[in-house]
């Protein structure tokens, strides 16, 4: 088969989807009873959602006063105030407020050093990693409390906010980490917190 040929076929294959999704045949995830989340996801529905953007080439679509660029793949849907969905124009939704960044596991940890030149944005706040999902062992409360205080020293304590390098599982039955070694990290991410917070409001209040 050539290749206008294959494209044909999987380009008709996803409208099929589409059309089946929009008609409520086909869900990307349902009501499960037998799942502990009470739901399952139907991943090759969703790998088909994802190719319908691999196959469709990017087209102006017609706007009211707006420059529109979309897949063709997928098209316009018509909103009235009274469906009550916000539609925002791209780019003016997007109020970035915090900057989240991997912080505590071996190939990052070192990126800290950044903030020694890097001014962070007026406004704005940090959230590093002070734990990781890299790794199964528990970090120590000082250690988390170190790292605190270290990115503290840099950005200012009003403009932190201690986190995860990301999250413990990317998909429903993915863990990245069992339940009882998440929840050790929780906790040491809590005590670190306290140490670091006592530690930067006593010199605050000292100095």
């Amino acid at each position: 088969a050539t290749d206008f040929t294959i494209q044909a076929k999987a380009l008709e294959a996803f409208f099929a989807l589409r059309q089946a999704l929009e008609s409520g045949e086909l869900r990307a995830a349902e009501p499960d009873a037998a799942s502990p989340t009470g739901w399952r996801v139907n991943a090759w529905v969703k790998q088909g959602i994802l190719l319908g953007f691999r196959l469709g080439v990017l087209v102006e679509l017609p706007g009211d006063g707006l420059s529109l660029v979309d897949k063709n793949t997928y098209p316009l849907r018509k909103f009235k105030a009274e469906d009550g969905v916000r539609i925002v124009a791209g780019g003016s939704s997007v109020r970035a407020g915090a900057y989240s960044i991997e912080a505590a596991n071996p190939r990052h940890e070192h990126e800290w050093r950044v903030w020694e030149t890097t001014k962070l944005p007026d406004g704005k706040i940090l959230i590093p990693g002070v734990v990781t999902h890299h790794t199964m062992t528990v970090e120590h409360p000082r250690l988390v409390a170190d790292r605190i205080v270290r990115f503290a020293r840099l950005v200012g304590r009003e403009s932190l906010i201690a986190g995860t390098d990301c999250g413990f599982a990317q998909a429903q039955f993915i863990q990245r980490a069992a339940p009882s070694v998440m929840w050790a990290k929780f906790e040491a991410l809590v005590e670190g917190a306290r140490i670091a917070s006592a530690e930067l409001w006593q010199k605050r209040a000292s100095a």
